[in-house]
């Protein structure tokens, strides 16, 4: 690992810059001025979250609010807060509800595949490789990042770059020159070494330290050292949303969300305390000063842990009175509305999506219309970009997938909804309404044409016309045909006044 680069935790937020530069020989070196002001910084406005008054009231503490949570605070929040796994979870489901289509942009035959297509394919039946990339799609939601590391069968440590003539000569085998694909998160990256300022990668990170323990012990003891340097090249970078300044890490699906999903906890855990002891009012039992109680109340402590623990609906008394000390009741639903419609905006994930089908009522086709123009954004700005052209990048460069005959290839997704036959028929509807009018217009419109363009939106092959008509010279209107005179009436029609 002779690269100029510079080692950066990541796994817990804090951040070490060691410089093992060893062409140059360089040792370990101090924090540059930009790199500690920068670190100074983000302390900065974590440390002003919430101050008011200068200072004197803090929202942040009076709220009990994290002013800087961490991966493993986010990674606790996804496993245990059943909002935040809807927040991490919806996108992540609706967007892969149905699996990419890679198309050569080569011209052929609709059985036929072109090398590309074959070995895309192949990827996809012996290695699922959609079926890990929703994973990492899903892991890197819970923090900044995470990574899908590729085993590529090419005889190398995982720590150095990838040997690509060995992976080419096994492409032509039955040999795959893949062996497995894994994806982690970012609780599961301990550091990172970062490109410096020499080095094409400046910035970036050249290799990545994994535990390759599971991640839902993470959160339990350390246990034996299970860490391991794995290349760059070996590595799907994810971050867990589109990049803003930085580029290794974006914002936590979990981040601006993270305050009401604490509330929300909150809430729900004071309400169930509360219920409780509404529901388990108390008693004050008020013995007479006068009277004297021959056992000393030994039969009426029995009589009252009857009546609490043994269920009995009465309590034999002498000499007491027995009051009920009451409750109130507690509705924390508006409460945690209030919460949800914070998250919704800040998500774009729909009250009724986030919450899902818990009262029998269904997304309304708003919602969802709004909703899944949110994921079809999503799959093609985010997702195919940072996730499967990369990976197939990944793959086309180091020679286990052909070069696409057509010099590149399309990502396409499938429909999110498909229509119902209502939807269907007003669709087909409309095209007819439309050919009524423009039927008259477009020459060599035949009847088999006009019910193509109807049934499945696609017009069909126009016969080949008169060269008079193809350079723009139409030939005169004969106004005494009678087709022409109808169809004249109808976009002229007679008025009073004619």
């Amino acid at each position: 690992m002779s690269d100029d680069t510079n080692t950066e935790s990541s796994g817990s937020g804090r951040q070490t810059l060691t410089g093992t530069n060893t062409d140059r020989g360089a040792g370990d070196r101090d924090l540059t001025a930009s790199e500690i002001e920068a670190i100074q910084m983000r302390n900065l406005l974590a440390a002003n979250l919430g101050q008011q008054y200068g200072g004197d009231r803090d929202l942040y503490k009076t709220f009990g609010w994290q002013k800087q949570p961490d991966i493993e605070d986010f990674y606790a929040m996804y496993l245990r807060h059943p909002y935040a796994q809807a927040i991490v979870d919806t996108p992540v489901e609706t967007t892969w509800r149905g699996a990419p289509e890679i198309d050569d942009e080569e011209e052929t035959d609709a059985e036929e595949q072109t090398p590309f297509e074959a070995g895309v394919q192949r990827l996809t039946n012996d290695h699922r490789v959609w079926h890990y990339a929703k994973r990492a799609d899903r892991l890197a939601g819970i923090g900044q990042f995470g990574v899908l590391v590729i085993g590529f069968d090419d005889g190398e440590d995982l720590s150095a770059p990838v040997n690509a003539s060995v992976l080419s000569s096994l492409s032509g085998d039955s040999q795959s020159p893949i062996l497995w694909l894994r994806p982690f998160s970012q609780l599961s990256v301990d550091d990172m070494k970062v490109g410096g300022p020499d080095s094409p990668r400046w910035g970036k990170p050249t290799h990545y330290r994994l535990d390759l323990g599971d991640e839902n012990d993470a959160l339990a003891d350390d246990g034996p050292d299970r860490t391991i340097w794995v290349h760059h090249q070996r590595v799907i970078h994810v971050p867990a949303q589109e990049l803003l300044d930085d580029e290794i890490r974006s914002r936590s699906r979990l981040e601006a969300p993270y305050n009401p999903l604490y509330d929300i906890e909150k809430t729900l855990g004071s309400a169930a305390e509360l219920a409780y002891r509404s529901a388990d009012r108390g008693l004050h039992i008020n013995v007479d000063p006068e009277y004297r109680l021959e056992d000393g109340g030994k039969r009426l402590d029995e009589e009252v842990q009857k009546f609490v623990h043994d269920l009995q609906p009465f309590i034999r008394t002498e000499g007491a009175d027995i009051e009920e000390l009451g409750g109130a009741d507690i509705d924390p639903s508006p409460i945690i509305a209030s919460e949800i419609e914070a998250i919704s905006a800040v998500t774009r994930i729909p009250q009724s999506v986030l919450k899902g089908n818990e009262t029998g009522e269904r997304a309304t086709t708003q919602d969802l219309k709004e909703f899944y123009g949110t994921i079809t954004e999503r799959r093609e700005q985010f997702v195919t970009p940072t996730l499967v052209r990369e990976l197939l990048d990944r793959l086309r460069r180091f020679g286990v997938l052909d070069e696409p005959t057509g010099g590149d290839y399309d990502v396409d997704w499938p429909p999110l909804a498909e229509q119902s036959a209502k939807d269907i028929s007003e669709v087909q509807l409309n095209r007819a309404k439309i050919l009524k009018h423009i039927q008259t217009l477009v020459p060599g419109l035949t009847s088999e044409g006009a019910v193509q363009w109807v049934e499945d939106g696609e017009f069909p092959d126009m016969a080949p016309q008169p060269a008079a008509v193809q350079d723009g010279d139409l030939p005169p209107l004969n106004e005494s045909d009678p087709q022409v005179q109808a169809y004249f009436d109808a976009a002229f029609p007679a008025t009073a006044d004619d």
